[in-house]
């Protein structure tokens, strides 16, 4: 079992990966597949989860002087460049991994 962990070390830039307890790296596709197969997390922990790793994005950035994360216990909002509002909710669909932003599903890349 491993930990659901944002990993920047250059091997996979920027992506979130399943960092297991021998150092091997799977790719989000892969834990998203683990738990909806299982049922092993609920919605709740997985949004909850979702929320704690895109505060760490927003800190590892370059540009997180720019991007900052909206305080809110239910949802993730981000306010760019304190002009913008963005609320990012995660979806899973067929081994597709989705952002909805402003109501509009917005498909991200798969990851590895």
């Amino acid at each position: 079992m491993g930990v659901f962990n944002f990993v920047d070390d250059g091997t996979l830039p920027g992506c979130a990966v399943l960092k297991l307890s021998d150092g091997r790296k799977r790719s989000m596709s892969l834990w998203v597949e683990f738990i909806t197969a299982s049922g092993y997390l609920s919605a709740r922990k997985i949004r909850s989860r979702f929320q704690t790793l895109v505060a760490q994005a927003c800190d590892k950035i370059p540009y997180r002087d720019m991007v900052k994360m909206i305080p809110d216990t239910s949802e993730v909002k981000l306010r760019i460049r304190e002009r913008y509002i963005v609320q990012i909710t995660p979806g899973i669909s067929n081994d597709q991994t989705h952002i909805f932003c402003n109501k509009k599903q917005i498909r991200l890349i798969n990851f590895i």
